[in-house]
């Protein structure tokens, strides 16, 4: 239903997704993602991953969740995999370590749209 990273699969997602759309999903995954932080023993990892090129659900979920707490702090993942997340978008400027994210975008790397954030608990 929702996904519009999907967009090189089922073209009609470029125009069958609306702001409320969106925003439902960030907020379905920043609910999954917290879940999965409180999960983590200390010095754990995590590695949230979206089919979704959407700040909303990327960027600003990972904003809000470090804002949330500082017992959680980005990882730069090993290799290069796509372009690096957005620190500035939509005229917000956000955590500089979410430059450590990545995005993957449909027209750059030849796959669906993805977004990948490591994230460490502190020891």
């Amino acid at each position: 239903m929702y996904g519009e990273g999907l967009i090189r699969q089922d073209k009609s997602r470029k125009r069958s997704k609306s702001v409320s759309d969106i925003k439902k999903m960030a907020s379905v995954q920043k609910r999954l993602l917290i879940a999965g932080l409180n999960a983590l023993k200390p010095g754990g990892k995590l590695l949230y991953c979206t089919c979704s090129i959407a700040p909303e659900e990327n960027e600003f979920v990972v904003e809000d969740i470090l804002n949330l707490s500082s017992r959680y702090y980005i990882s730069k993942i090993l290799g290069q995999y796509g372009v690096n997340g957005l620190s500035e978008v939509f005229g917000k400027v956000l955590n500089d370590d979410i430059k450590f994210s990545q995005r993957l975008y449909p027209h750059l790397h030849d796959t669906i749209g993805f977004y990948l954030c490591l994230f460490k608990k502190t020891k």
